[in-house]
């Protein structure tokens, strides 16, 4: 009986043992990518990569696509496109940053800030320094009490300047910027001149992993935009050099885009899809944000074309500053909430674990 009992625990001792280059295959881990890796062709070089990175505890390649998911931990599914590697915890591991809170039907929330200053006020065009400067204090007082983590300045010098730690684009055409919150990853940014009728009309974009995994992205195309009153004839290159085919179905765009959100959808000017590619699923407010001192048009827009994404909370402030410059075109600042199916959630929506699908 002693024997026996010392077969058993020697047994779950080896089985325990197993390192984090053993493949299991069927698995994939689901938490958030802490690192992410294309054109991975053996489960070694998932592996290796997850050893080299600080923090990874746990692998998953797609050998379908050749994609290399690393995390530090391993919340498991089952995929018959999946090989995973699991080790024990590793040490140390850094301090996990808090997610997004959820929104009240489960998904994970994204939300999202833009502003047009307009350039009378906040371009060194303008001439008006007192107002460039009270502006872009503005923007990062905004951003902050929106909770975005994502933002776009169209027609401000120097947005990024009012958030600190935050990791930006740099400025384009008409001052057009994006920024993401500390803790994204950017692995590639651009920008440039949009073709849609005459002016200096930018938008600049990032191709970047967020904090918390989206279900189907584990990177992200963000964008600030800033199109003419005419269709857009031109600009989507400079998004695919960026971001290339995840444009097409991993994008969040936000910003003056001089139609409204019908317009965006589709219609005579389809800009979504003339800019960056893919159906939006979600374009919102659908409401006047232009111009002080006289409202007339609706906008401005944050949006995605991630399959199954809704609109949440949308916050439209009214015109800044007006007590103390006159903020000629100036349009409202504007904030999205933009719920996305987390993992977990679509899993259950389907019923099944092979409709698991990644970039």
């Amino acid at each position: 009986m002693r024997f026996t009992v010392a077969c058993l625990l020697v047994g779950s001792y080896k089985a325990q043992e197993s390192t984090i280059c053993d493949s299991i295959h069927g698995i994939q881990c689901t938490d958030a990518d802490i690192g992410y890796i294309t054109g991975v062709t053996t489960h070694d070089q998932c592996c290796q990569a997850c050893e080299a990175h600080a923090g990874c505890g746990a692998w998953s390649w797609n050998f379908n696509d050749g994609h290399c998911h690393l995390h530090a931990s391993c919340a498991q599914a089952s995929n018959p496109d999946y090989h995973s590697g699991i080790g024990s915890a590793p040490s140390p591991t850094p301090p996990a940053p808090a997610p997004p809170g959820p929104s009240p039907t489960g998904a994970s929330t994204i939300v999202t800030f833009h502003w047009n200053v307009h350039w009378q006020c906040a371009q060194h065009a303008g001439g008006d320094e007192a107002c460039r400067l009270a502006a872009v204090q503005r923007f990062g007082e905004l951003v902050k009490e929106s909770g975005a983590q994502i933002a776009a300045g169209i027609e401000v010098n120097g947005a990024s300047t009012s958030l600190p730690g935050w990791a930006t684009s740099g400025e384009y055409e008409d001052a057009v910027s994006v920024m993401v919150a500390p803790g994204w990853t950017v692995q590639k940014k651009g920008g440039g001149q949009i073709t849609s009728g005459s002016g200096s009309r930018g938008v600049a974009v990032m191709l970047v992993t967020p904090l918390q995994a989206v279900y189907g992205c584990p990177q992200l195309c963000v964008l600030g935009v800033h199109p003419g009153h005419d269709r857009i004839t031109g600009g989507k290159s400079i998004v695919d050099a960026v971001c290339g085919s995840i444009a097409d179905r991993c994008s969040i765009a936000m910003g003056d885009w001089n139609v409204g959100a019908g317009e965006v959808r589709g219609g005579s000017f389809s800009s979504w899809r003339n800019l960056i590619g893919g159906t939006p699923s979600v374009v919102s407010p659908d409401s006047e944000t232009c111009c002080h001192p006289s409202t007339c048009c609706d906008f401005d827009h944050a949006g995605t074309n991630i399959h199954g994404a809704t609109a949440g909370d949308v916050k439209v402030w009214g015109y800044q500053l007006t007590d103390k410059f006159s903020m000629k075109e100036e349009h409202m600042p504007v904030s999205v909430h933009i719920n996305l199916p987390s993992v977990a959630s679509h899993l259950v929506g389907n019923g099944s674990y092979s409709m698991l699908a990644y970039v």
